[in-house]
């Protein structure tokens, strides 16, 4: 029998916090009733570790001796039964309070693993400049100069940036996560499922969290030479057989199989080619950067907030909809339904008088975009699934479904507008459809402003004929609140 979330809490000499992390953790999680479950593993303790965990009632499972994190991750594992799967460590640097959010994310985007990052909020930071330069409160240099290697590392290696590599709270797919045979054994056995995940396809999602760091005095136990082991495990990983079967070079470069120096220099070659260009695709996104915030200070004459995660944009939006008003509020570009479940559950109370029209095809993009082809977004032609009455999809291309909709009869209502649609022409055409019906007070949002597309929409058709409030941005995305359509 399944349920939807088990949390495995591999601990080592951890008497002094480990009853209180339970007791936080049964708190946090009281709200799925009997749909989790938490599992502490006593990783070979010589200090009442395993009694603090027995007299809260949590599931235990012993080591006999040490043998290490990812070896009591692996022990614990064995004994889950949830769609979803958290490790969390037991050093109460990590808040059980932010589990739920993880799991509504995961649940809403489907077979994702979720990382909590401690450098997706803000108020993690030191203050000052060393806050400007991320780095988090009582963090040792060599913390800080760790994960920004390992980020770099990972964008090298596999062409995916994830900004907190080293975070002690993951949440993974149960499924896929039983499945794996870790070979690792200690801390480093974080990364080796982290390069797993990337192996099979499966999206990494980073949230913010909160942090509560301590020091080696109050016990911590990771250490530079940690830091060596994630390395030489991503490296490990990448060019381990099954990680990169295109570069079989007896297959490649046949041709050249009566020299062996040479198929082994074309075999080096290629995989240095390979490494090579998701540093320039790096290069490229922080000159696009540059591009769409010197853009913005070319179109918007007052400073805007830059923000961190488009959540906090949200946030921001949120704070203009007007509460004595109905609201209406059109998404365009629904995939998996995470914008939707959130906005929905963080940000429009229950009582909220809102009625709710997301549209998208479901079946991903219809051709490709950037870097992704065809077909990428695909939710299986069905929409989330996703309890509120308030809500309403619209199924197909919007060139067609937009006509299920009369604007016309929504003049009373405040507009919440969110395009998401990424491609130029359809975007184009819900633009057209609904431009005429807005008013000033009503609130837009695209979520890819930095691309041409949506810029180009921005640049031809919104910006020439209004005036907005710059509510913020991301790096990617733009909020505005419309002062006048003409």
């Amino acid at each position: 029998m399944t349920c939807r979330l088990s949390v495995v809490v591999p601990a080592f000499n951890e008497e002094g916090r480990v009853g209180e992390l339970v007791r936080l953790l049964q708190d946090s999680l009281t709200p799925l009733g009997d749909e989790h479950e938490i599992i502490v593993v006593d990783d070979g303790s010589t200090d009442a570790t395993a009694e603090r965990v027995a007299a809260t009632g949590a599931t235990l499972v012993l080591h006999e001796r040490n043998q290490g994190k990812a070896a009591a991750v692996q022990t614990g594992l064995a004994a889950t039964k949830g769609q979803f799967v958290a490790v969390l460590d037991a050093d109460l640097e990590y808040f059980p309070d932010d589990l739920i959010p993880m799991l509504h994310i995961a649940e809403s985007a489907g077979i994702v693993a979720v990382y909590g990052s401690r450098y997706l909020e803000g108020e993690n930071f030191r203050p000052g400049p060393l806050g400007r330069l991320r780095v988090l409160r009582d963090q040792e240099l060599s913390s800080w100069v760790a994960n920004w290697t390992l980020t770099g590392l990972v964008l090298g290696l596999y062409g995916k940036k994830i900004t907190d590599t080293l975070t002690g709270l993951k949440l993974y797919p149960g499924d896929f996560l039983r499945a794996q045979r870790l070979t690792s054994v200690g801390f480093e056995g974080d990364h080796e499922i982290t390069a797993k995940l990337i192996a099979a396809n499966i999206p990494i999602l980073e949230t913010p969290i909160a942090y509560a760091p301590r020091g080696r005095e109050e016990g911590k136990k990771i250490g530079p030479r940690d830091g060596v082991k994630a390395v030489t495990t991503f490296v490990g990983q990448r060019f381990s057989p099954g990680q990169e079967r295109s570069a079989d070079t007896s297959t490649r470069y046949k041709n050249t199989a009566a020299s062996p120096p040479l198929m082994t220099l074309a075999g080096t070659t290629s995989r240095l080619l390979r490494r090579v260009r998701p540093a320039l695709t790096g290069a490229a996104l922080v000159g696009e950067m540059a591009d769409y915030v010197a853009w913005q200070k070319r179109n918007f004459d007052s400073p805007w907030p830059l923000y961190s995660q488009r959540e906090r944009l949200w946030r921001q939006m949120a704070s203009r909809i007007r509460q004595d008003t109905p609201v209406l509020v059109v998404e365009l570009g629904v995939a998996w339904g995470y914008t939707t479940a959130y906005w929905l559950e963080h940000l429009i109370g229950p009582s909220q008088d809102v009625e709710w029209h997301g549209f998208d095809r479901f079946t991903g993009l219809p051709r490709s975009w950037r870097r992704f082809p065809a077909g990428a977004f695909d939710a299986n032609g069905e929409p989330p699934t996703i309890d509120d009455t308030r809500l309403h999809w619209h199924v197909g291309d919007v060139e067609v479904t937009m006509d299920e909709i009369d604007l016309s009869t929504y003049e009373g209502h405040q507009k919440v507008v969110l395009f998401d649609l990424d491609i130029y022409e359809p975007t184009v055409e819900c633009w057209n459809r609904i431009s005429p019906h807005l008013r000033p007070g009503d609130l837009l949002y695209f979520d890819e402003a930095l691309a041409e597309d949506e810029r180009k929409v921005l640049d031809d058709l919104v910006l020439p004929h209004g005036s907005y409030e710059h509510l913020g941005s991301t790096s990617l995305s733009l909020g505005l609140q419309v002062l006048d359509v003409h």
